[in-house]
């Protein structure tokens, strides 16, 4: 009888070893390959933009310096944050790269609440208090804050801060205000001596004087409440040795040698 000649064990456990070793250099050599190539073919593509309302488009991708056709690899891409960051209007800033060669540049800009009257000219505060660009064009219909004199602006940097960080206290202070909003006001006007004014559209004066501006607008709202009508021109005066008047700018304007408010 014929017998069956039969292979080793050890043989096949070399051939199933062989088999996943050549598998493994397949994909490794793969890699290694789509790796090394990668730099070749991964290249920039597009250069997206969002929320840059008001430094632009244009203006942002400028400062980005991207070249399309450069390599993803070799983007600096803190360098483009630091120089899109040097943007006035630029709070913050993020930028992301995908595989299919596309990067988007995310910005997040300040936001103008309040117009500072300076020697040099109009500048936008930022909700924290923080000059951050030279206001120009559209959007200047805000409350303007006069009175800060160059010495004051340019000698008494904590000092000046303080007073604008007190005119948006002022301010929040009106948007809760059931008397008053800030699209009544014009102007938030700082005397060094007589302390704040809030003067209105329709030429009404407030004079907050150094009250905290939560009891001077609580003061203000009581007095509407009972019968006060700021619709007609009046000077207000809320800090009076711990009382509040009001008196019809009419009524001023008729008693002889009464200088103008």
């Amino acid at each position: 009888m014929l017998e069956t000649l039969q292979r080793p064990s050890w043989v096949d456990g070399v051939v199933r070893r062989g088999r996943v070793a050549f598998a493994a250099l397949l994909i490794g050599g793969g890699l290694v390959l789509g790796f090394s190539h990668y730099e070749s073919f991964a290249r920039l593509q597009s250069v997206q933009v969002e929320g840059a309302d008001h430094a632009g488009q244009a203006a942002i991708r400028h400062l980005a310096d991207l070249s399309l056709g450069e390599s993803l690899f070799l983007i600096d891409t803190q360098r483009s944050l630091d120089q899109v960051a040097a943007h006035p209007w630029v709070k913050h800033v993020e930028l992301s790269r995908k595989l299919s060669g596309d990067v988007l540049i995310s910005v997040e800009e300040h936001q103008s609440a309040l117009l500072l009257a300076t020697h040099k000219g109009l500048y936008r505060v930022s909700p924290t208090g923080q000059i951050f660009v030279r206001a120009r064009g559209g959007g200047l219909d805000q409350v303007l804050l006069t009175g800060l004199s160059p010495e004051l602006l340019d000698q008494q940097g904590p000092l000046s801060q303080r007073i604008i960080s007190d005119s948006l206290a002022v301010l929040v202070r009106v948007d809760s205000s059931s008397a008053i909003s800030r699209d009544d006001l014009s102007e938030l006007h700082f005397d060094p001596l007589l302390g704040f004014s809030l003067l209105m559209r329709n030429g009404t004066e407030i004079r907050i004087g150094y009250l905290p501006p939560d009891q001077a607008i609580t003061r203000l709202d009581m007095m509407v409440q009972r019968s006060l009508d700021l619709s007609e021109p009046t000077l207000v005066d809320l800090d009076l040795d711990g009382l509040a008047l009001a008196t019809p700018l009419a009524a001023l304007r008729s008693v002889p040698g009464t200088p103008p408010s």
